[in-house]
């Protein structure tokens, strides 16, 4: 039996307005994980949304992405760890699981350990080299170790490459975006983090990617610029680019922001709650 949210939760005004599509896709979880408690109803509805989402592909051929929206304290890291332990079950074994801070390694292993007991281990990137190709798990990795530099037989590589070598070209296991508000991706005229991000998703266009952010599209849109999987702009789209989406949508303001957010939760690949503070009392001391 599927376990009550802890907490209440809310919806936004006009997300309400719209409905999620038909749900088709068979959860494979145990059901003893299910009746564990350790996913909530709420939680095992956005993995449920996730993985049908990655069935899907983009306009320019590659799989879709989901934006997982909710805020603070809803438990974004669980639904990770239970997207990542769905795909364990069927077959995929490799996971990649990208942050803001090497602290947050432990956050995603006790969800990891919640959730998948100790059939999912996870690692430090940087221990990557010390490890065979075949080596199943998930890689944990901070945005900025992407673009370090190191030598491995006298040649130089990044991490990224590292990254990309491990998963290999056919790669069809889950990357996680986590806490991708953080990666401060403003400059448009690129970055080393941006650029990383985005080359990862383009040599891995059959990866499951799950982007992560408490502020989901409500914020600066130009830490969307690398969440190319959503299909809003690029090929087969109205939008040739970023750029050009960026500027349509800025012209309009948080009116625009707010359709844009309906349509991705009506398309079943966005979902943003929050903790309901009915009866919280505050006051402001100067």
């Amino acid at each position: 039996m599927e376990e009550e949210h802890p907490s209440p939760v809310v919806e936004s005004i006009y997300l309400r307005t719209v409905s999620l599509p038909d749900i088709v896709y068979q959860l494979p979880l145990p059901q003893v994980t299910i009746d564990s408690g350790v996913l909530s109803s709420l939680q095992l509805k956005s993995i449920i949304y996730a993985c049908q989402r990655h069935e899907q592909k983009t306009p320019d051929g590659s799989r879709g992405g989901y934006l997982v929206g909710d805020g603070t304290g809803f438990g974004k890291g669980r639904i990770a760890a239970g997207i990542i332990f769905v795909n364990h079950l069927h077959g995929r074994k490799k996971a990649v699981w990208l942050s803001m801070h090497r602290d947050l390694q432990y956050d995603a292993e006790r969800d990891l350990r919640d959730v998948a007991d100790t059939q999912v281990t996870i690692f430090n990137l940087k221990k990557l080299n010390l490890l065979s190709a075949d080596e199943n798990g998930v890689a944990f990795s901070t945005y900025s170790t992407l673009t370090e530099e190191f030598h491995v037989n006298n040649k130089k590589s990044t991490r990224l490459q590292q990254l990309l070598e491990w998963c290999g070209p056919d790669y069809d296991g889950v990357i996680v975006f986590d806490e991708c508000h953080h990666t401060n991706l403003l400059d448009l005229s690129g970055t080393k983090i941006l650029f990383s991000l985005l080359e990862l998703q383009t040599k891995l266009p059959n990866a499951r990617i799950i982007y992560m952010s408490v502020t989901g599209v409500s914020s600066d849109l130009r830490n969307m610029a690398f969440m190319s999987r959503l299909g809003l702009w690029g090929l087969g789209t109205s939008f040739p680019d970023f750029k050009d989406f960026h500027q349509t949508l800025e012209k309009d303001g948080l009116h625009s922001r707010e359709m844009m957010a309906m349509e991705l939760k009506l398309r079943g690949m966005y979902l943003a709650r929050r903790m309901d503070l009915k009866d919280v009392k505050f006051r402001m001391n100067e």
